[in-house]
């Protein structure tokens, strides 16, 4: 015990003594303490469980962090969803309702939707009654924010036993809906209520409605065509749910295609949409069967009206009219009359079936003879894409805004409104008959008769005709853009670029004898037509206004040509007639670069 004792001081000794040394700065350099292994383990195993420790901490704060991140992500992706019921009344069908198409709309002031309708397909009806629908619709969490468009019932089979459709829509209170089919109200003659009389007109205020214009009887006779019936709309009416046609806009017409989006709605007619109202075959034995009434639109709006390749001779929302009024009606902006097939149907002459391409488009009426239109608007589009034609017996083609008119004066057309453009785009035309007639466009008309108009006034226009990108016979009369009318607002562009083998290219926006109080904001452009070689004798008649004469008529629009090759410039005017004395004309021609008329 005494020997560890002095062993202990000495060691405290030496330890004190090389502590004071290195204090003290004797002896060599200092250098640091070399500690025993036992306290530099210790110290390495206490810096790696913090390590440890904090890497822990940092992979838990990540992964909460994570976690946080997923749950705000998944509540930012889960629409929000609001269940809603529709309660039907008044459906005829309602014991065999089996499914349904709900066309829905979204309307909130945080989150905007895009233009297109919401379709929900083949909701089943409640199991204890077939005329209540609870589904969930997404992209709102509010019912208030909700409208049912239109809603389709099918039976078991998929046929289309009833329908609703309303134009802005129906909205529900608390997410119950009440959707009145109306057929209820309907009376024994399919329409809405009235007789038929100028007193108690037939009144029309949905799709069906209209639809019985064209209603037969067992034996297959039209009921309300050939005679002088009055129709009166009482309400908008769309369409848009019920031709089983879709239009896909686009920023250029020649770009607007139509998909067919449901097969079995009621409207849906082989994939031409819209059935016409009548049927009219002028050069055919076929009956005609013509609209000769009276249908009062009462300022209020038809729309979706889609026509896809419809083969008849006289094709419009009326196909035909003769004796007859059609006022105050609008046809909506989304409504089209699309080929991208020529109206091509048989001809019989005896025995003997032939092809032909021989049809009137228009949008209000295909064709029109001794009857009024009178404060009508159209917004719908025409057009005519990459549609092919050839080894026809007849090909002959008029496009109208409005209607064309065998006998220019027999029809008046006043107060009227055009916004709708007429495009053919990317067609070709292969006959070789040696008599083909012109194509031939109007906003107002289409005809090409050189008449004193007396009764076509205060119309206005706003819609373009284009002609781009096709390929022509060789020997048609050519193309005709003309448009006559009186007291006449016109602020359409005319636009023919890029054809191929146009014999001739004639474009005015009127052609008339004697034209009063007009004005013309509209453009022309003929640019980049080509004609084949060994083709001659073609001409471009460019004028903005043609007529007789002219009294107090200002004409604002351009024309300008350049880059056609082998046609020679007939007329290139922007007024031309023998007297325009009391005209103004402010435009500018240009003819290949060098400005003035010729």
């Amino acid at each position: 015990m005494k020997n560890f004792s002095k062993l202990a001081v000495m060691i405290i000794c030496l330890l004190l003594t090389t502590i004071f040394t290195s204090a003290c700065g004797g002896g060599s350099k200092a250098t640091p303490p070399n500690y025993p292994y036992w306290l530099l383990t210790q110290n390495n195993q206490q810096e790696n469980n913090n390590q440890e420790q904090n890497n822990n901490q940092q992979e838990e704060n990540n992964q909460e962090e994570n976690n946080n991140q997923q749950e705000e992500n998944n509540q930012e992706e889960q629409e929000p969803s609001v269940e809603v019921t529709l309660t039907l009344t008044d459906s005829l069908n309602s014991e065999n309702i089996a499914k349904a198409d709900i066309f829905y709309k979204v309307e909130s002031t945080t989150k905007s939707t895009d233009n297109e309708d919401k379709e929900i397909l083949q909701v089943e009806p409640n199991v204890d009654d077939n005329t209540k629908f609870t589904t969930t619709i997404s992209g709102t969490d509010d019912p208030n924010n909700v409208k049912i468009k239109a809603i389709l019932t099918y039976d078991s089979t998929g046929k289309c036993i009833d329908y609703f459709s309303s134009y802005d829509g129906i909205e529900g209170t608390n997410g119950t809906f009440d959707v009145n089919f109306e057929n209820s109200q309907d009376n024994e003659e399919g329409f809405g209520g009235g007789n038929g009389t100028k007193e108690e007109p037939y009144l029309i205020s949905n799709p069906r409605h209209f639809a019985n214009i064209n209603k037969k009887n067992g034996e297959g006779n039209y009921l309300y065509l050939d005679q002088n019936y009055y129709f009166k709309q009482t309400a908008d009416i769309d369409f848009t749910h019920l031709t089983g046609l879709k239009i896909n806009k686009a920023e250029e017409d020649k770009d607007i295609t139509v998909d067919v989006i449901n097969e079995k709605a009621p409207f849906y007619n082989d994939g031409h949409g819209i059935e016409p109202i009548g049927d009219y075959s002028p050069i055919s034995t076929v009956i005609n069967h013509i609209f000769q009434g009276v249908y009062d639109g009462d300022d209020h709006i038809i729309d979706g009206i889609v026509m896809v390749n419809v083969n008849k001779a006289s094709i419009g929302l009326f196909s035909v009219i003769a004796n007859s009024t059609i006022q105050k009606l609008i046809i909506g902006e989304n409504s089209i009359f699309f080929f991208n097939k020529f109206p091509e149907w048989d001809f019989k002459n005896g025995n003997e079936t032939s092809k032909v391409v021989y049809s009137d488009i228009g949008t209000i009426i295909g064709t029109s003879n001794e009857s009024n239109i009178e404060q009508c608007e159209n917004r719908a589009k025409i057009l005519i894409s990459k549609a092919v034609a050839s080894e026809h017996m007849v090909f002959y083609l008029t496009i109208s805004s409005f209607s064309r008119t065998y006998d220019t004066n027999s029809v008046k057309i006043e107060n009227c409104t055009n916004t709708g453009n007429i495009t053919i785009d990317s067609c070709q035309i292969d006959e070789e008959k040696e008599n083909m007639a012109p194509i031939q466009i109007g906003t107002f008309n289409a005809s090409i008769e050189g008449e004193e108009i007396t009764n076509r006034k205060n119309n206005t226009n706003e819609g373009s005709i284009n002609v781009t990108n096709n390929k022509f016979i060789k020997k048609s009369e050519g193309l005709y853009i003309l448009s006559g009318s009186d007291k006449f607002i016109n602020k359409g562009h005319i636009i023919v670029d890029n054809n191929t083998n146009i014999i001739n290219i004639y474009t005015s926006l009127n052609y008339v004898k004697l034209m009063n109080d007009s004005t013309n904001d509209g453009h022309i452009t003929i640019t980049n037509n080509k004609l084949d070689d060994g083709l001659n004798n073609a001409y471009i008649f460019g004028t903005n206004l043609l007529a007789g004469s002219f009294s107090n008529c200002v004409n604002n629009g351009y024309i300008f040509i350049d880059n056609n090759s082998g046609y020679k410039i007939q007329a290139a005017k922007n007024i031309y007639g023998n007297n325009i004395e009391g005209s103004t004309n402010n435009g500018k021609v240009t003819v290949n670069g060098v400005e003035g008329e010729i």
